[in-house]
């Protein structure tokens, strides 16, 4: 039966992803939350070979013994020695550190997913359960972040023995004027002779919190053009990179708006390991009597290899995404006690005084 009314019918609820009708495609909100640090640690920029090796893939750990030899001091060269001289009269030693990773240490996060659960949902079930996994891995990356940025902190090294510190082995600059709220023109230039005095590389990560932001962001927008001076093009010159990472600000205790770190590439390295890995390499027999599923996804925004876990014994799925990972850093007995750099690991810190 049918009948003609005197209104128009009403349109169905439509229902729709937050992410489709006020973000761009595919982007859930906060999905783009900034980690500079932890972005720059797990890159291929960064990466060496000694992170493989620990782990070299397929569920394999490794103990791993780095052998450096100390650079001889100068004040060994003696003045005014018989020559020819026929008989030495010092050796020198090899040192070693041990690097390892313990599989038991990890992050995991876990969600339940019952099959009523998608039966009223408009989105199609491949996707709506792809963007549940997407969001466990999102999850993951900011904890890992975290962890990454906290262990960072530990790892921090001595500046050259030049370079003048404070209590807390930092190095202190003041970023403004004394008594005002310009830009201190040379502060950079004389970060950079600190870092140039300490052995560090002319690529360089500084990485901190807001003071530092501010002053840097000051630099760029051209701000001190009364000084004479271009520093915009003095820093690219220079060639490092400044980034703001709350999580460090966060990591570097009470006082982190005010201080920063200086990471050379390479100094710090991130060592993950993969069970789901070397379940996958015992072969097809393995996998197929398996009573769950079992495999690897990988982090867009980090690169790195999270085990995921999923079981479904009756129509409920459950989930578990884990990270097995650590950060290591170089030697701190690359230099001989003595040395000018005695202590140097290439990871520093800083303060930013403007009192």
């Amino acid at each position: 039966m049918s009948y003609f009314g005197n209104v128009m019918a009403t349109c169905p609820n439509l229902q729709a992803a937050l992410e489709d009708m006020w973000m761009r495609p595919g982007a859930f909100p906060g999905a783009d939350e900034r980690m500079p640090v932890a972005e720059f640690i797990n890159s291929p920029f960064n990466r060496r070979r000694i992170s493989y090796e620990i782990t070299p893939g397929r569920g394999k750990v490794r103990t791993v013994e780095v052998v450096y030899q100390q650079r001889i001091l100068e004040s060994a060269a003696a003045l005014n020695q018989p020559n020819p001289n026929c008989e030495a009269s010092t050796k020198y030693g090899q040192n070693i550190s041990t690097y390892t990773l313990d599989t038991e240490k990890n992050i995991q996060f876990d969600q339940q997913i019952d099959l009523t659960d998608y039966e009223g949902s408009c989105e199609d079930n491949t996707m709506l359960f792809a963007s549940q996994v997407a969001r466990l891995i999102d999850v993951m990356d900011r904890k890992v972040a975290t962890y990454q940025t906290e262990q960072l902190v530990g790892w921090s090294g001595n500046w050259g023995a030049s370079v003048t510190v404070n209590g807390s082995n930092q190095f202190v600059i003041n970023t403004l004027n004394a008594g005002t709220t310009n830009p201190a023109p040379y502060a950079w230039i004389k970060l950079r002779n600190a870092l140039d005095d300490s052995g560090m590389p002319g690529d360089v990560l500084v990485a901190g919190g807001q003071t530092m932001r501010e002053y840097f962001q000051f630099l760029q927008a051209g701000c001190c053009a009364d000084y004479g001076l271009d520093l915009g093009e003095i820093m690219n010159q220079y060639g490092y990179a400044f980034a703001y990472d709350k999580r460090l600000q966060t990591a570097l205790g009470s006082g982190g708006i005010n201080e920063f770190m200086v990471l050379a590439p390479g100094a710090i390295q991130p060592i993950t390991f993969s069970r789901a890995e070397g379940k996958a390499a015992m072969g097809g027999i393995w996998d197929s009597s398996s009573n769950y599923f079992y495999a690897t996804v990988r982090s867009p925004r980090l690169g790195l290899v999270y085990d995921l876990a999923a079981k479904d014994p009756c129509g409920t799925l459950s989930m578990t995404l884990t990270y097995t990972g650590d950060v290591i850093g170089a030697p701190n007995d690359m230099f001989a006690v003595g040395d000018e750099y005695e202590g140097v690991t290439y990871a520093m810190q800083g303060l930013v005084t403007n009192s």
